[in-house]
């Protein structure tokens, strides 16, 4: 089975000097990629496409509306909206997952009609998915893999590299979406922070 993880286009699309690597694109793609799954992945916004080409090979495609650089633009959800129906008529199965999964309109989300949609970390959840388990029943990540940088051309990018050395908070502050969307506070091992 063949994967595309994509990050998908912005509008107007990121000004060159603020193109950094889609980070949460690659620790996605990571995950999935260490349970075995064939997958490729696409930053479209990077390439400035609305468009998959024709001559990628996937099975399902997964929409990772980025974590921590949110696409809020109207434009931005309808090319999204195009991408998932295009991805339909070829037979695809499409998941959504990222901010705009978790915190957007659900009858906004029903109109863009991806077959499934992530609320919160997807990790687990989009292993459980892909493959066929019963998402309510995923086992949890105890440690997220370094993100595989080899995805992608990090020559398209700044030269920044971003470390995620932690994730999710122990408060509950009612003006923050962290808790609800990241979970309790996890912490990658310092060895693992070295390493990568």
């Amino acid at each position: 089975m063949n994967i595309l993880v994509i990050n998908p286009p912005n509008t107007p699309y990121t000004a060159e000097g603020l193109l950094i690597e889609p980070i949460d694109t690659l620790q996605l793609a990571s995950c999935i990629k260490e349970q075995g799954f064939d997958l490729s992945v696409l930053d479209m916004d990077r390439k400035k496409m609305l468009t998959i080409p024709d001559t990628i090979n996937y099975d399902w495609l997964v929409i990772v509306h980025d974590y921590h650089i949110p696409l809020h633009n109207e434009s931005t959800i309808l090319n999204i909206k195009a991408i998932i129906s295009a991805a339909h008529r070829a037979n695809k199965n499409v998941i959504m997952c990222g901010k705009y999964a978790s915190f957007g309109d659900p009858h906004l989300l029903d109109h863009l009609g991806a077959d499934h949609y992530i609320q919160g970390q997807a990790e687990s959840k989009i292993v459980s998915i892909l493959k066929g388990k019963d998402v309510t029943e995923y086992d949890n990540f105890t440690a997220l893999p370094c993100p595989d940088r080899s995805l992608i051309d990090l020559s398209d990018y700044i030269d920044v590299r971003t470390v995620l050395t932690s994730r999710g908070c122990h408060q509950h502050c009612n003006f923050c979406h962290v808790p609800g969307f990241w979970g309790g506070w996890k912490y990658k091992r310092p060895e693992d922070v070295v390493s990568e």
